[in-house]
């Protein structure tokens, strides 16, 4: 069983407070403290009413995101043609091309490395993975029919797609930026992001966090084996899944690397190539939700919203919205080219707020009803803005050096 961590005095706090009612249902699972904490939850629940902070999201037939989903439907509906909404939000030829693209030519590069033992090269077959996780990413949100075996070009890094669709698409997708939110609670020990967590404000660790990002490549593989090992002792490899299966896709490019390098010189290449990627992009991927600017007084402005600040919303889609941020979505505009730049250079996490909006909808439609969203942001009063990606990358490495370890104050703690 899981057991929650409650060593902390702060997040104990917080578990029995309004804030943290459905965070304490969400984050426990049966423990030696369950029964303590489900009395101490129904407790607080009787004394408190439901707040925005509990996460509970409204949804209403009137609301914006309710009449966004209905217009967007309907616009991509007319533009594409389609039969079916699996149709209208599916890939187009353009993307499935640029898919291919960006699958070979990571093979290609990671092949010329392995063959000539360049250490140049698996550091650009370690840049190529990223459109390899974006690839994956993008049909690891849709339905299978749709996608195919695209969503296991993931697979291909430290990350595994089966894993993602329980931590990614059914946790962080629900509840961004949150403390049930798996991506972003699970490296709290290590890289800090929520307000009033407590958990990490050393100095060395904020100084480090490169080092941490470069390593964490190659100890992701090795994880991936472990899970591997232990799926093929419980299952057999004739009972697991092709996801599972998938688990072990970077121990065959380590192997790569060692046929033609030996066993030192091919660790070290792979090595390398996982640890360029990782470090080029964990801060891609990390900036668009964790991101921060300076204010007039030197401190930190977050651009997105982080649990623990104020202006917690209380509907699925103006959440979305509040802990999202966006760069260069011009470049995300459904032509070959578009497809193929966005997924090389950032994944496809550039037209992010469309996509926590719309998961399942297939990237190289997000241009269509673009428009149509952004009127939508303007008709209901939503901020929204885009940012330059030099500035959310530093902005990355400000919200990590600067931020520090403090106590949420009561009048926050209720709200957000």
């Amino acid at each position: 069983s899981v057991k929650l961590n409650t060593d902390n005095e702060l997040l104990r706090k917080e578990l029995l407070t309004e804030n943290g009612v459905a965070r304490g249902r969400a984050l426990f699972s049966v423990g030696k403290e369950s029964e303590d904490l489900k009395a101490k939850e129904e407790a607080a629940k009787e004394k408190t009413p439901l707040t925005p902070s509990s996460r509970m999201f409204l949804y209403d037939e009137k609301n914006f995101y309710s009449t966004l989903r209905r217009r967007v439907k309907e616009e991509l509906m007319t533009k594409t043609g389609a039969a079916s909404v699996l149709e209208a939000t599916g890939p187009t030829t353009s993307m499935q091309a640029a898919c291919a693209v960006v699958v070979s030519q990571f093979l290609l590069v990671h092949q010329l490395a392995a063959r000539t033992g360049s250490k140049l090269l698996s550091s650009i077959a370690g840049f190529l993975l990223i459109g390899c996780w974006g690839v994956g990413h993008n049909f690891m949100h849709q339905s299978d029919i749709q996608g195919g075996y695209w969503r296991y070009a993931i697979d291909l890094t430290p990350l595994s797609s089966h894993a993602q669709r329980m931590t990614h698409a059914l946790s962080h997708h629900l509840y961004p930026n949150m403390h049930c939110d798996i991506e972003c609670y699970a490296l709290e020990d290590l890289l800090a992001f929520i307000p009033g967590v407590g958990k990490n404000n050393n100095v060395v660790m904020k100084n480090a966090y490169p080092a941490v990002l470069f390593l964490a490549g190659i100890q992701g593989v090795f994880g991936k084996m472990a899970v591997f090992m232990k799926l093929m002792k419980h299952k057999g490899l004739g009972s697991m899944s092709l996801a599972e299966k998938a688990y072990i896709l970077p121990m065959f490019q380590l192997l790569n690397y060692i046929r033609f390098n030996g066993v030192r010189n091919g660790l070290k290449l792979f090595t390398i190539q996982m640890g360029v990627l990782m470090m080029l992009f964990v801060p891609i991927g990390l900036s668009v939700h964790h991101s921060a600017e300076e204010d007039d007084d030197g401190g930190l402005k977050p651009r997105a919203w982080h649990e623990g600040m104020p202006g917690a919303q209380d509907t699925f889609g103006e959440h979305q919205i509040a802990a999202t941020s966006d760069h260069t979505i011009w470049l995300n505009n459904g032509s070959f080219l578009g497809n193929y730049l966005s997924l090389t250079l950032f994944s496809y996490l550039n037209d992010h707020t469309a996509h926590h909006l719309f998961p399942s909808i297939d990237h190289s439609k997000h241009s269509l009803y673009r428009q149509t969203m952004l009127k939508a942001f303007q008709e209901y009063g939503i901020p929204y803005r885009t940012n330059n990606v030099v500035s959310l990358l530093l902005g990355f490495h400000n919200f990590l050096k600067k931020r520090t370890v403090t106590e949420i104050s009561q009048d926050i703690q209720n709200i957000g």
